[in-house]
This record gives C-alpha cells, structure tokens and sequence, in this order.
C-alpha cells in the first residue's frame, strides 16, 4: 500500500512537470534550439541600460573574440551612446546570477577605423562592423577563432543570435539555426525583393544570403551575431535584410544577409584587438 503511494506521487510530479513544460512559449523558428552554455557563452547580449520596455532594452547580439573586444555589426551602435548601453556575456540565460554585466570602454566602427587610415576614401556602406571595448581586462571566457574560410552555395553555417522568440517579445536564452547559403542569382533576388531602391544591386564577394528550410528570418536582436562554419569558427555576421523590423516579421520566409570577415575586415579586428 506505502509503496503504490509512492508510485501515485511520482506519477503526479512527472505530469506536472510535462504540463508546465508544454506552457512554454514557442520559438518563432522551430528549428531554434538553446545553445550551449560552455560552448557558447562567448555569444554576448548588447542591450541598454535603462529602458521601460523590457522588449526594447534587447538591441543586438555580438561575439567576444579576445578577452575584452566584441564583435557586432555597426547599426547596431546607431544612435546608441556608450553610458546607456551594457554587454551581457557568459551566460546563455538572462535571469541567471552567472552572467557578467559589463559597462563599454569605447567602440570603433570599420568606417571610422578605414577614415583613420593612409588610404582611399571610404565608399562602402556595406561593410556594417564594428569592435566594442569593455571595460575589464580579462572576461576570463574561451573565445572562437576567426576564419577565412569560404563557403559554397548549398553549404551550411550556424548562427547563434539573441533575437526575439516571438514579435516584441525578449528572449532569455541566445538561440542557433543552421542555414544554407544560396547562389548570387537567389541572393540577388531576394535582396531586391526586400530593398526595391537596389534595382541594379550587384552582390560583393564579401556578402552572401543564406536561409533555412523552414521559417528562418534573423529578426529584431540577431543582428551582429556570428555566423559559424562547420569547425564553429566565426566566419561572418548576421546584418539587417530588411528596411525595417516590420518587413522582417512580414517576409520571415526570405533569406539572412551575411557579411564575411574578408581580408580588410580582419586587418580592421587585428588592429583593434591584436587578434590575428
């Protein structure tokens, strides 16, 4: 009799644990999966300080690539000051106690960087990167390699991003999807679908589209996060496909917009963090 109560009490903890598990908010992408906190609690979280909506405090996902520098994409810096901005780093969720919360020292974009340079005058606004400095010496966190390697269409990548879960909706955990890079024609056409004004869009080498089976479309946060070859190294970041959020969330079946860390833009990271 003592023993059957047992049995009775465990099965009612199981199903209670079941049914609060099947309460969760679904991802927007059903291939999303939680990433790995060991392995990747370089992926950082930019977000601002003191914002009263909590879906609008998230602003960008970045990658710690030495023990100070951030990796992110340059947009995501608009209109963003160094005192109203932290990074979140080594912690794949947000409401736990071990994450660092961590004030930026500075931050340099490619653009300002290039201007500063003996060399032509910067024309390219596609080259959406920048370095963010904090301010401690050492995060004491394992940081991925950078690569040069090249993808070809049909190939997969990963990509590790703290975009919202659901429209306005703050995530409290980083995610990854695999994605499969597409052919110049595709990616032309996608682009152009997204961005009517680039009627005679020409795609640079350094630039490539890649997309998922399913519902895949980097949305508002995502932006900056690395793009991963098949060794998990940083082969790129995600940037924004889309004129506007609103498009994004609209067209989530089109294609991510990836910039690739080609030679001038990994002589730009090595001058600002000694990473070769």
């Amino acid at each position: 009799m003592q023993s059957a109560l047992y049995i009775l009490i465990f099965q009612v903890i199981i199903l209670h644990f079941a049914g609060t598990s099947l309460k969760a908010n679904p991802l927007i992408d059903v291939q999303k999966k939680c990433a790995i906190y060991k392995k990747h609690a370089w992926v950082v979280l930019i977000q601002r300080k003191n914002s009263p909506n909590d879906a609008e405090k998230h602003v960008c996902t970045g990658s710690l690539i030495s023990k100070r520098h951030v990796l992110t994409a340059a947009t995501c810096l608009e209109n963003l000051s160094k005192e109203d901005a932290e990074i979140i780093v080594g912690s794949t969720e947000t409401l736990s106690s071990c994450h660092q919360k961590l004030d930026i020292k500075s931050y340099i974009t490619y653009k300002d960087w290039f201007s500063q340079q003996t060399k032509p005058p910067f024309r390219e606004n596609l080259d959406d990167i920048a370095i963010i400095e904090v301010n401690v010496p050492d995060t004491g966190i394992q940081t991925p390699d950078l690569s040069l390697s090249k993808i070809r269409p049909g190939g997969k990548v990963r990509f590790i991003g703290w975009g919202h879960e659901q429209q306005n909706f703050r995530p409290k955990v980083p995610s990854f999807i695999d994605l499969k890079k597409l052919n110049n024609a595709e990616c032309i056409k996608y682009v152009q679908e997204l961005r009517p004004s680039y009627v005679e869009f020409v795609l640079p080498e350094k630039l490539f589209c890649a997309m998922s089976d399913t519902l895949g479309l980097g949305v508002e946060g995502d932006f900056g996060g690395p793009i991963l070859n098949g060794y998990h190294a940083i082969i790129g970041i995600l940037i924004r496909p889309c004129p506007t959020s609103e498009i994004c969330w609209k067209l989530p079946t089109q294609p991510n917009l990836v910039l690739t860390l080609n030679r001038n833009l990994r002589e730009f990271i090595a001058d600002v963090t000694q990473v070769k």
